[in-house]
């Protein structure tokens, strides 16, 4: 699906990410609770930061996520020549080398930047790629956002039901497209999941789509984005993260996702300013 190719000036996406940051520095006192949990995860994750440190990180990115409402509704009106041209692109030859053996792909990463344009520039580039997207519980508020994302040309799988999920997943696969999902959220412990260690501590990790990559022969190429600087962005596609076929196909799963964590962690690291930190991710934080 292209975009609505409406011709909107570059300064006004510009004006829209400092509106965006405006209204997080007026949002971000009132925060109360979400503050406080981001802190304990950002606790969690960079201990060997002091406290004053870990706030200034927390608030940054908080502030710095508040731009991805307006920046969005910009971005639907200013078409995809355009978007293409402020996202630069690293290592798009490990996505082409994977994809040239004909079993899709599974792109797993976690909420770090403004994730969504990720879908918009693979889309705009020719891929056939599709978000595994958890939807919201309120039906209006899930069409205005299914609305929202069509708007920016991005193709989305619905979690639920879990049955006609796994089905729509793995047509996409066997037409060679791409599987797009964020597996830095929890999995409830009623449903499947793996125990894996995310920052040192239990993560109860979602194993469906590692394991379909598994069954499929899938490879598994992590891709995030982070900004870097105004209405500029970086998207790194990396290396596929090889699945061991010679183990039980549990263990499988489990040391892939291991991998797969262990690389969130360095990118957590690295750009703690750009990530999403107002998550559950652990039962004791």
């Amino acid at each position: 699906m292209k975009l609505i190719e409406l011709h909107v000036r570059p300064r006004g996406l510009a004006y829209s990410v400092c509106f965006g940051r405006a209204l997080g520095r007026l949002v971000w006192p009132m925060l109360g609770k979400r503050k406080a949990l981001c802190l304990r995860n950002a606790a969690v994750a960079l201990p060997d930061l002091t406290p004053r440190e870990r706030l200034r990180i927390v608030r940054e990115a908080m502030i710095g996520s508040l731009p991805y409402w307006p920046e969005t509704v910009a971005y639907s009106y200013r078409g995809p020549e355009k978007i293409l041209r402020t996202v630069s692109v690293e290592g798009r030859e490990h996505l082409d080398a994977a994809l040239a053996r004909g079993r899709g792909v599974v792109s797993p990463g976690i909420h770090l930047g403004i994730f969504p344009l990720m879908a918009v520039w693979l889309t705009e580039s020719g891929y056939d790629f599709q978000f595994l997207s958890r939807f919201p519980h309120n039906e209006r508020a899930s069409d205005l956002l299914t609305r929202c994302r069509a708007r920016l040309g991005m193709r989305l799988i619905r979690d639920l039901p879990r049955r006609q999920c796994l089905v729509d997943c793995r047509d996409v696969l066997a037409r060679g497209g791409i599987i797009g999902l964020q597996l830095d959220q929890r999995a409830m412990v009623t449903l499947p999941h793996v125990k894996v260690p995310y920052f040192g501590r239990e993560f109860h990790a979602f194993g469906g789509m590692v394991s379909l990559a598994l069954k499929t022969g899938a490879p598994l190429v992590p891709i995030y984005i982070v900004r870097r600087g105004g209405i500029r962005h970086r998207l790194v596609i990396e290396p596929e993260i090889k699945i061991d076929t010679d183990l039980p196909r549990k263990e499988a799963v489990r040391r892939a996702l291991g991998l797969l964590m262990r690389r969130f962690e360095e990118w957590v690291r690295e750009y703690p300013e750009h990530y999403w930190w107002p998550h559950h991710f652990w039962d004791d934080v």
